[in-house]
């Protein structure tokens, strides 16, 4: 009875033992598996994130050329401005940009919609700046095609028709970039008592600061979104 008591005994032990290794190389390859998983994940948020930094930096330098033309744009137009309140000579080049709202389009269709609309910055670990990304392209980039929008059928709707009746366009050879159109007024003393056309000027004016200091505003939030782009790249790859 003893004899078979120690028999049953020792291959407890052992039993015990080889399931005891057993246990542990499962939980150890569990283990590697969750890292190898984590590894895979932590590159793959990596390439979103430079993707994403590399769309935002596009356009903060598209934004930024954007932002520079209206700030000519709107010098110009305060030129015109005052050339009529004050009785200046008009220069053959001053009302060119009545020709079309300027500023050029902005185009941020690129990667991160992709992502938005796939589903996929749903692997940024970082919600804030998953919230601002999503932000930014839904709402702030949104509202800056919206203002775009707004002004090409204000120019579509209400300068195109007064261009016509009061400006002759002619080919600008003798003025700088020949490439281009210029207008000149067909009575220039008609024009300056011309209601419609100054309040025409003051909207242009008032729209184009108006998407001056929007755009300075995204601007802000786009540097913004690009630094903790940048840190959180940083932080994953420590």
């Amino acid at each position: 009875m003893n004899k078979v008591l120690d028999h049953l005994s020792k291959n407890w032990i052992e039993y015990g033992f080889q399931t005891f290794v057993v246990v542990v190389s499962i939980l150890i390859a569990f283990s590697l598996d969750a890292w190898y998983e984590q590894r895979q994940s932590l590159k793959s948020e990596v390439k979103i994130l430079k993707e994403l930094r590399a769309d935002l930096q596009a356009n903060y330098i598209e934004l930024s050329s954007i932002r520079d033309s209206l700030e000519s744009r709107k010098l110009t137009v305060d030129s015109a401005i005052h050339s009529i309140k004050n009785d200046l000579p008009f220069r053959p080049d001053l009302f060119r940009f009545l020709t079309r709202p300027g500023g050029g389009l902005f185009n941020s269709a690129n990667t991160a919609y992709k992502l938005i609309e796939s589903g996929g910055l749903n692997l940024l670990s970082n919600d804030s700046l998953r919230i601002g990304i999503t932000t930014m392209y839904e709402t702030d980039f949104a509202n800056i095609h919206r203002r775009q929008d707004n002004l090409w059928t204000f120019y579509e709707n209400q300068v195109h028709d007064l261009r016509l009746d009061l400006f002759e366009v002619s080919d600008g050879e003798n003025i700088p970039r020949s490439n281009s159109k210029y207008i000149e007024p067909k009575d220039p003393e008609a024009l300056r008592q011309n209601l419609r056309f100054k309040n025409v000027l003051v909207t242009i004016f008032g729209e184009t600061n108006g998407r001056i200091v929007f755009l300075g505003r995204t601007l802000e939030k786009l540097k913004l979104l690009i630094q903790q782009t940048e840190e959180e790249i940083r932080n994953l790859e420590a």
